[in-house]
């Protein structure tokens, strides 16, 4: 079991909602609970009509009384959510990013084990990652992070003059993958445009919908919309339970040596 971040280099395509997609379309039980990180506030709560407490700040405050290795600790912060029709797990954070500033240094020290809980995944919102954000050492200390991508061409843009942040932070640890949201560039096609910036991540495909993601009953419409979601979830899985460090290679990943 272990621990995956969600985050974007840009405002947009939305990071809670696939760290929502992700945990409900997770391949193994039981399935991850999501923890909003996001260093400008939280959201699930406003979207659900859910009290922001109990929530981050909670976990915070347990970390700081019983130790940042106690697995229980995250349990301080759990709500329940109905999300796509299955029952999800969550640790909101309050609107706004005070709250959540005040949080992280408690819960993403260094050597802190507050979200990689032994026999269960947890997976981390962290929002936007501008290079100074608080959410940082979190993408590091991830088993997987993943950054979701606008195909577009101001989206890829972006993301190529970012390159330098990528290799600092893979530098420190974090193992990346990109997910793309549909625009003019294809999955594979951003793939290329990375290795050729000498970025060493793992472009594993599209973003599905955000349209089934919500609190609304789920349709089979709906549902089938979620397989894209699926796939993805399971190509994250399988990169999480890989130990190997791994490097691309054109389009596709072997192990270091």
């Amino acid at each position: 079991m272990g621990l995956i971040a969600v985050g974007s280099l840009k405002g947009r395509p939305g990071v809670t909602t696939a760290a929502l997609a992700l945990a409900v379309s997770w391949p193994t039980e039981p399935l991850p609970i999501v923890v909003e990180c996001d260093p400008s506030g939280g959201d699930i709560a406003a979207r659900w009509r859910l009290r922001s407490r109990p929530g981050l700040t909670d976990v915070a405050a347990a970390a700081a009384e019983f130790g940042s290795g106690d697995p229980a600790t995250v349990e301080e912060g759990v709500q329940t959510v109905t999300a796509c029709g299955t029952e999800l797990r969550v640790v909101c954070a309050v609107p706004g990013g005070a709250g959540v500033r005040s949080a992280l240094p408690l819960i993403a020290a260094p050597g802190a084990k507050v979200l990689d809980r032994p026999g269960m995944w947890t997976i981390a919102d962290l929002g936007r990652l501008d290079w100074g954000s608080a959410a940082w050492p979190i993408a590091a200390a991830a088993d997987a992070m993943l950054l979701v991508v606008e195909g577009s061409l101001a989206g890829v843009a972006h993301l190529r003059s970012r390159a330098g942040d990528l290799r600092q932070a893979e530098a420190l640890g974090a193992r990346f993958t990109v997910a793309v949201a549909p625009g003019e560039y294809a999955a594979d096609e951003v793939a290329d445009l990375l290795l050729a910036a000498d970025v060493t991540v793992r472009v594993l495909g599209i973003l599905g919908s955000a349209k089934p993601i919500g609190p609304d009953p789920l349709t089979w419409r709906r549902r089938h919309a979620l397989k894209p979601w699926r796939a993805l979830a399971e190509a994250l899985y399988e990169v999480a339970e890989t130990p190997e460090r791994l490097a691309l290679t054109g389009t596709t990943m072997e192990a270091e040596r």
